[in-house]
């Protein structure tokens, strides 16, 4: 009895670690009707990030934020289909009809410069290619901005899959990597993101 009681505590103290633990999210903003939570349903739109694998309805202070609001994090308005970097708590839940959601409870988030439909390259002195790629990814900087530079490639989730100061040429080997998408970042004082899509 004695080891199912530690047990139980073990499972609640690791639970709570896990509630607790911030998780970024990479995907451009949306609108989605919200979750029926009462009956009868009310129904409305609601703002969420939407990545690769889920849609995350936004929540700050506990509360979603409808459509017809304006949506503003960090002392910066969002607007439908920006590609951001939102970081919170990951929940999960079911509304009326056991139908699952998920929401996230926004802590910080930082837009990202380029959109996530755009897939231009944000600074001109950057040469990224191929794009889509499915083996190898190649970066040319001029020596005025390789110089100063640090690179940085994100999974949809936020993970942090490379990173290296950079020289003027680098390859980056994605033959490893999942398919879907990811970010590019480059910061050379200006941070710039740019969508790179793995084949």
């Amino acid at each position: 009895m004695r080891r199912i009681i530690l047990l139980f505590f073990g499972i609640l103290f690791y639970s709570n670690i896990w509630a607790d633990c911030e998780i970024t999210i990479v995907g451009k903003i949306v609108q989605v009707p919200n979750p029926c939570l009462d009956s009868p349903c009310l129904p409305g739109i609601v703002y969420a990030i939407e990545n690769d694998t889920s849609v995350f309805i936004i929540s700050i202070g506990k509360k979603w934020l409808w459509a017809d609001q304006s949506l503003i994090i960090n002392n910066t308005t969002l607007e439908t289909n920006d590609s951001v970097a939102i970081i919170g708590n990951i929940n999960c839940a079911k509304d009326i009809n056991l139908d699952k959601y998920y929401e996230i409870e926004v802590s910080s988030s930082y837009a990202l410069t380029t959109s996530i439909e755009n897939e231009e390259n944000p600074l001109k002195d950057v040469q990224v290619y191929p794009n889509p790629c499915d083996s190898y990814l190649n970066i040319i900087l001029k020596p005025n901005v390789s110089e100063k530079s640090f690179i940085q490639l994100f999974n949809s989730s936020g993970q942090l899959k490379f990173d290296n100061n950079t020289s003027t040429e680098l390859t980056i080997d994605m033959n490893n990597y999942e398919k879907g998408i990811y970010f590019l970042r480059i910061d050379n004082g200006k941070i710039s993101d740019i969508k790179i899509i793995k084949k």
